[in-house]
């Protein structure tokens, strides 16, 4: 069977009498594969049905879905992509609002190595004063949360991207009551909604007036 060699987002054992011991995000060639069945569920998605050759200690044979997302990309490039994205839109170092926002609006219709269900994909939009870096700031942020979850479908690690922009810390915003949102792809409404929702805070009123004195991207496993 010539078939080419896939990326594996997410692998779950489908009999319990074998023994997996793959992890997600690790490639396999499909010809070492004695069985394959793929079905095309739309949205870039497919899910391999395998009966994977070769015989567990136990003497059973082992059977996986694996999830695979075309065209995904590795969750470590997350952050590199939403900045390209960022910088074909502008040249600025703390991009406008607006830019950014649209930026995410493209960012999100790209889809990284973890699975489509549950809460392994989401959105966070928050702000509020910190006072952890060096001179206290008023922080807004999105964060793009990704789950990796291991054979078992257990929790593993979580990767954070997130876009924070950083304002002098006045009177106006201390008086602020901090405020996060969350958005995973399991909710009921649709992303470009949940979108819709931060544009209308009423926080970008106030933030007319104000000038951000930085902006970040930044990755990190937690």
């Amino acid at each position: 069977m010539n078939v080419p060699s896939v990326r594996i987002s997410m692998i779950t054992p489908a009999l319990v009498n074998g023994i997996s011991t793959e992890r997600p995000g690790r490639s396999t060639h499909a010809q070492t594969l004695e069985h394959l069945r793929v079905d095309n569920r739309g949205g870039g998605r497919m899910i391999l049905h395998a009966l994977v050759g070769g015989d567990t200690p136990l003497g059973s044979r082992w059977i996986w879905r694996v999830f695979v997302e075309r065209g995904s990309r590795p969750i470590d490039s997350a952050a590199d992509v939403i900045g390209s994205i960022l910088r074909a839109r502008t040249r600025s170092t703390v991009p406008a609002i607006v830019d950014l926002i649209e930026a995410i609006r493209t960012w999100e219709t790209i889809r990284f190595d973890v699975s489509m269900e549950g809460d392994s994909d989401g959105f966070l939009f928050q702000f509020g004063s910190i006072n952890w870096t060096s001179v206290q700031v008023f922080a807004v942020s999105f964060v793009r949360q990704f789950e990796l979850r291991d054979a078992d479908g257990e929790r593993e690690a979580l990767s954070q991207v997130s876009l924070e922009y950083h304002y002098p810390l006045d009177g106006e915003l201390d008086s602020i009551t901090s405020h996060h949102s969350w958005w995973f792809r399991s909710d009921a409404s649709p992303f470009s909604a949940w979108l819709t929702s931060v544009e209308q805070n009423s926080l970008w009123k106030v933030l007319r007036s104000k000038q951000a004195v930085g902006f970040e991207v930044s990755q990190e496993w937690v």
